[in-house]
């Protein structure tokens, strides 16, 4: 059980790692007025969240949550009470939703519709956001879902990358127990 944990924790640190590479060339050639953030790593905690307990998706959710956090400054607590809040929510439909592509991205949408209207619903709580709703969605919400549903084969094949080395190992132990 410590290895799956381990190998689902370097699957979320390499799509993180993903996203901050992605992010510096996105914000170095895309035009100002889109604002296009890469979430690989909240799409990695959404795909284990399918094969977790709630507890561990939320715990999960909250480092991650900690870490945007100590990248951005000003913002406590907006980004744990949004990525906990959306895998929250996610997770009240998970017996609704399958592990087909189409069913995964929907989850995806509207995880990161709610993460990023959480956000900005927090920023102007706090005062750190001055633009209005509709200007919001139409210049980071529309590029963040859009950007990161054509992102979504890079988490599916590293969650089965690490799928398949977690049952790699499995199988080892089982045979190291059968001899």
């Amino acid at each position: 059980m410590r290895s799956v944990r381990r190998l689902h924790t370097l699957f979320l640190v390499i799509l993180f790692i993903f996203d901050l590479i992605i992010n510096s060339f996105a914000s170095a050639f895309l035009p100002i007025r889109i604002l296009f953030i890469s979430n690989l790593h909240f799409m990695g905690i959404l795909i284990l969240s399918q094969h977790e307990t709630k507890e561990s998706s939320l715990v999960k959710a909250a480092v991650f949550g900690l870490v945007m956090e100590l990248i951005h400054s000003g913002t406590f607590p907006i980004y744990i009470i949004a990525y906990c809040v959306s895998v929250s929510i996610i997770r009240m439909w998970e017996r609704y939703i399958g592990y087909s592509v189409i069913e995964f991205i929907i989850m995806v949408v509207i995880g990161l519709f709610l993460k990023e209207v959480l956000i900005y619903g927090g920023a102007l709580l706090l005062n750190n956001y001055a633009l209005n709703m509709f200007d919001f969605i139409a210049t980071r919400v529309f590029w963040v879902i859009v950007g990161n549903v054509l992102l979504i084969p890079i988490v599916r094949k590293g969650y089965a990358l690490t799928h398949k080395a977690i049952m790699k190992r499995a199988e080892n132990i089982y045979l190291k127990f059968d001899r």
